[in-house]
């Protein structure tokens, strides 16, 4: 095999994989973001500033 078509091909191989290592790291941690930011919002809406409580217009 050539050298530069070994190159090539690492290359194509490695990219995908660091992707996948990249949003593997990733993704639990932005689900927690998601999920303490949702939190944090409902308690704030719902008891430390409800301006009406929920089903009055």
């Amino acid at each position: 095999m050539h050298p530069r078509s070994l190159a090539l091909l690492g290359a194509s191989l490695l990219v995908p994989a660091l992707a996948v290592l990249f949003g593997a790291l990733w993704l639990p941690v932005g689900l927690l973001c998601l999920v303490v930011g949702t939190a944090l919002w409902a308690v704030k809406r719902y008891y430390v500033d409800p301006r009406t409580t929920p089903g009055e217009p």
